[in-house]
């Protein structure tokens, strides 16, 4: 990761994860337009740009997303009046980019100095079925794998934390491959904050 490399942001960082790439600039807390304003917290406003240049209806649900988890990792009670702009642009997508992009909103946020609950982190895991063998969970996954499996998870945790933030999860699996997949995706998130 290089963290702090864009001018113009108050926080910024570009996160390569296996062979995704994003970079991510914060901007803010700054003076919302009064029609954005909330009287007693910040407002987070996520923006994601693919590499294609075109959003689609994914990059809206990955804003969503993206928005709401960071909403319970910012202090957002500090920012009152304030809006938080997080632009996300993809430079390369190949598989788990929804976690790589998470990863990077996180350094972005410290670059910014931004307080923060603790560090919101995520993975991804998929789950592929083999006749014949047993269920095979991979973590962050390119989109060959990704591609290849039935089922995917995606996670976001708060660091230090036993709980879940977020979960999107595709696919048709049972309880128990839900949970699995859940367990590998948290493990894999704390490992994600080590690396931080």
């Amino acid at each position: 990761s290089n963290t702090g490399f864009l001018s113009r942001g108050d926080g910024s960082v570009r996160l390569d994860c296996n062979n995704s790439s994003v970079i991510v600039a914060i901007n803010g807390p700054a003076q919302p337009t009064q029609t954005k304003e909330i009287v007693d917290r910040a407002k987070i406003e996520v923006s994601w740009k693919s590499e294609k240049g075109v959003q689609m209806n994914i990059d809206i649900e990955r804003e969503k997303f993206i928005q709401k988890s960071l909403e319970e990792a910012v202090i957002v009670k500090s920012y009152p009046r304030t809006l938080i702009s997080v632009t996300i642009q993809v430079l390369n997508e190949d598989g788990s980019i929804l976690s790589t992009a998470i990863n990077a909103c996180t350094l972005a946020l410290i670059d910014a100095g931004i307080e923060m609950n603790a560090m919101l982190l995520s993975s991804t895991a998929s789950l592929s079925r083999k006749k014949g063998s047993e269920n095979r969970i991979q973590l962050d996954p390119c989109s060959l794998e990704e591609n290849d499996s039935e089922n995917l998870v995606k996670v976001a945790i708060l660091s230090g934390n036993e709980g879940i933030v977020a979960i999107k999860a595709t696919g048709s699996m049972s309880v128990e491959e839900l949970f699995a997949c859940l367990e590998a995706a948290r493990k894999a998130c704390n490992s994600v904050g080590v690396y931080l």
